[in-house]
């Protein structure tokens, strides 16, 4: 979502074959991996936009907690083992998704 929001990624630049092929009103028919899944198994069927479009104060949160988790905030008291397993999960991908959006925007500079 964040490397779709940050690569200039818009519902209105997207013409009715790059909807199809990118699942926005049904699943995509070739899917594709998620490159922000620390596992590096998932794989998206919808475009990721509409993560976002969908759930908007989700995806909110999640980027809140994450500013917090940059400074040195946890989810709660302990070390990094005793944060819940979604916190930690939602941390890496967020931190994978900045990690390619910093790559991509490197890359359209040089």
């Amino acid at each position: 979502m964040l490397v779709a929001l940050n690569s200039g990624i818009s519902c209105d630049k997207c013409t009715e074959s790059y909807k199809l092929e990118r699942g926005c009103n049904v699943p995509a028919q070739s899917p594709f991996k998620d490159v922000t899944d620390p596992r590096g198994i998932s794989i998206i069927h919808r475009c990721p936009l509409l993560i976002y479009k969908n759930n908007p104060s989700q995806c909110n949160e999640i980027l809140k907690y994450h500013s917090w988790y940059k400074k040195g905030f946890l989810a709660v008291e302990g070390t990094w083992g005793d944060q819940p397993a979604p916190f930690t999960i939602y941390m890496e991908i967020v931190d994978r998704a900045y990690a390619l959006v910093e790559k991509y925007q490197a890359a359209s500079v040089a």
